[in-house]
């Protein structure tokens, strides 16, 4: 239950696709992320398993990515 700090590496990518792509893959291929993967439509429900299931160390990730998508969604439909 207490913070602590951690250093873990991280991957590099020479292009966004394949940076999306090797993400997908893992949530695809995953059991760990089968649940989240399952959960509908719901950017809530995604948001909240993808913490559930350990994505992101920081405790607040759920909220921050749910956050991220909803201003993306709102965005996507400004301009379309």
């Amino acid at each position: 239950g207490l913070a602590t700090r951690r250093v873990e590496r991280c991957r590099a990518y020479g292009a966004y696709a394949e940076a999306f792509q090797d993400w997908s893959s893992l949530l695809a291929r995953s059991p760990r992320f089968a649940g989240v993967i399952q959960s509908g439509g719901s950017v809530e429900a995604f948001a909240a398993g993808m913490q559930r299931a350990g994505y992101a160390t920081d405790p607040a990730y759920g909220a921050k990515l749910e956050k991220t998508i909803q201003r993306t969604l709102a965005l996507q439909r400004l301009v379309t």
